[in-house]
């Protein structure tokens, strides 16, 4: 018996010569349910909860009703529907169709296909419906050029749909089923007449693949519908057909960006990788160079900067790190040399440097030590040679300018300059000594 099911679930959407010239007009005028008692290619018999109000001649079609529940809960009803047909005999509560032409399935994704599933005691119902000859319908453009072609029924549209701009190029084409829904592949072209997307639509609703085109025909980005809510992660591929990005979108809302995201470069290598939050950067984010080498590791809450910022250099080696809160800058900063030794320490707040900065020769030697407040250098700075000899001291006032006396030396400690400043300009008289010792004056 189970056999005969599956064999008649396979003639069931294989296509029948069968010429409609007539169409159903707006919303079924009786809809009765019932379960199916026997079936085959050609007739289906349904007894009926009730004596239905139907005579033989009626059309309409047969939908199976599909209930998916768990824990004893009623989850969600949907009907599919199976067949166009017509009354051939009535007995009773049992009525016997003829059918007329068969639907084809929804579209073929795995969830989908448990819905299609027929067997005798099938919950099904019958709609019927008003059937009037379909109109051809052509407009045009003030041009005389065509705008629209298609098929109505009633004044609504059912059918294949073609739309052209007023050059005559082809814009879209939908599908109209006969409840005057979108169905099937909707597809949509540019000014020039090229492929720009296509959306798989069933009982009106989204469902299936849409598909975004590059102007050479490949593909540029993909989705999955199910049922009008998006399903499946996001994929983008560049011209060259490689890979962009993938990752997921919120099915409901706004579709904001969700869960893991990764980005590539056109050689396929991984770009930047992290998640999403609601649309936001949350947690940790990678970022690469083409060679595969990583470039940055930044730590993101509510997409703003909050935690451990390192960005390292094309051969592997950290650069810098730094702690940010809420996208400012706070807390310790740290710059190093490829060796990995310490360049330069100090701290941040609000995004300013503060207190005191000092920067190391590769060696670990103090290359300079000065203070911040607010962004500004402050107070007395000090400079020094890799091999440990004073190089320079100056002091900066409240405002960021150097006033005060300026002393500089050559690296075997010998004076260079010696001298006073105000408001970040020289003054008076600067002593200058040449490498020999020998002192000159300066006026200013």
């Amino acid at each position: 018996m189970k056999l005969i099911w599956f064999i008649f679930s396979l003639i069931l959407f294989l296509p029948i010569n069968a010429q409609q010239n007539v169409g159903k007009c707006g919303d079924p005028d009786y809809s009765v349910a019932g379960k199916i008692n026997s079936l085959n290619a050609s007739t289906i018999t349904i007894l009926f909860q009730e004596t239905p109000a139907v005579k033989v001649g009626d059309k309409g079609e047969i939908l199976i009703t599909y209930e998916e529940s768990g824990y004893g809960i009623l989850w969600s009803t949907e009907k599919f529907s199976m067949a166009e047909v017509s009354v051939v005999s009535i007995s009773g509560k049992t009525i016997s169709f003829k059918i007329i032409e068969k639907n084809p399935p929804p579209v073929d994704t795995p969830r989908v296909k448990q819905y299609i599933h027929f067997n005798v005691e099938s919950k099904v119902s019958f709609n019927r419906y008003t059937y009037k000859a379909p109109a051809q319908i052509k407009e045009s453009w003030s041009n005389g050029k065509t705008k629209e072609t298609g098929t109505k029924v009633c004044d609504l549209k059912t059918g294949d749909w073609k739309y052209y701009n007023e050059n005559g190029t082809l814009l879209s084409i939908e599908h109209f089923d006969d409840h005057h829904r979108k169905n099937g592949i909707i597809e949509q072209y540019d000014s020039t007449g090229i492929l720009k997307s296509t959306t798989t639509y069933w009982n009106g609703v989204q469902h299936g693949s849409f598909i975004k085109y590059h102007s050479n025909g490949k593909k540029a980005v993909q989705e999955i519908y199910f049922h009008g809510y998006r399903v499946s992660n996001i994929t983008e591929w560049f011209e060259n057909g490689a890979m962009k990005s993938t990752g997921e979108k919120a099915s409901s809302g706004y579709g904001e960006l969700i869960g893991i995201w990764t980005y590539y470069y056109e050689n396929g290598g991984i770009r930047e990788i992290g998640s999403y939050e609601n649309g936001e950067r949350s947690g940790i984010w990678e970022e690469y160079y083409e060679s595969g080498k990583k470039k940055s590791e930044m730590s993101y809450d509510k997409g703003e900067f909050h935690g451990i910022a390192k960005e390292y250099d094309e051969e592997g080696f950290l650069k810098y790190e730094m702690q940010y809160e809420h996208d400012e800058a706070t807390g310790v900063y740290k710059e190093f040399y490829a060796s990995g030794k310490l360049l330069t320490e100090g701290n941040y707040n609000n995004l300013q440097k503060t207190g005191e900065w000092k920067g190391y020769f590769e060696n670990g030697g103090v290359s300079y030590q000065m203070i911040y407040k607010n962004d500004i250098p402050v107070g007395a700075v000090s400079e020094w040679f890799e091999n440990g000899v004073l190089a320079a001291t100056y002091f900066y006032n409240e405002n960021g300018e150097l006033d005060g006396k300026f002393d500089s030396y050559y690296e075997n400690g010998k004076n260079l300059e010696s001298g006073y400043f105000k408001n970040n300009a020289e003054i008076g008289k600067w002593f200058v000594w040449d490498e020999k010792g020998k002192k000159k004056v300066v006026k200013y």
